[in-house]
């Protein structure tokens, strides 16, 4: 539930109505590939968001039936808890990125898209529409934090049993 809403915000965001103003950037004009860039976008983060539950279902220890070679055998730890720690520190980098970037480099924060290779390609982001921004992404900043701790979990419940 922490991914969902920066996605429902970008999809807003495209279709124009999540109030971003458009006017600080006179020549831009929405295109089909930014449309299909924010959808893209979007299904990957849920779909990541998703791949997490598979740390704290049954179906993220044993492979389902309908896989060929692979079906009601057992996931290797390693294979679960590999990726999910990079997936989880790619993340805590990435919140430090937002969270240092305007604080060290004084670079302002403004949402972009379809940038053209110009400087007004940024689009603003004021008002309601800044506290709809924010209200949506401040969620996303406990990705990293719930992730790390579902895979220790998960690392911990799997050891201890195979152990045994």
């Amino acid at each position: 539930m922490v991914v969902l809403p920066s996605s429902i915000w970008r999809l807003l965001m495209t279709a124009g109505a999540a109030g971003v103003d458009h006017s600080t950037n006179p020549g831009y004009r929405s295109q089909l590939s930014d449309y299909l860039y924010v959808l893209l976008l979007s299904a990957v983060c849920e779909g990541l968001a998703l791949l997490t539950l598979g740390l704290v279902k049954p179906w993220g220890e044993a492979f389902p039936r309908w896989i060929p070679l692979l079906g009601e055998r057992r996931v290797p730890i390693k294979a679960a808890v590999i990726p999910a720690t990079v997936g989880a520190t790619l993340l805590v980098l990435l919140a430090a990125y937002f969270f240092l970037d305007p604080i060290l480099f004084h670079i302002h924060f403004t949402p972009s898209i379809g940038d053209k290779g110009t400087a007004t390609s940024h689009l603003e982001v004021s008002g309601w529409s800044q506290v709809l921004f924010v209200a949506c992404y401040l969620p996303l900043m406990a990705w990293p934090v719930l992730v790390g701790a579902v895979t220790h979990a998960y690392y911990r419940r799997r050891a201890t049993t195979e152990g045994r």
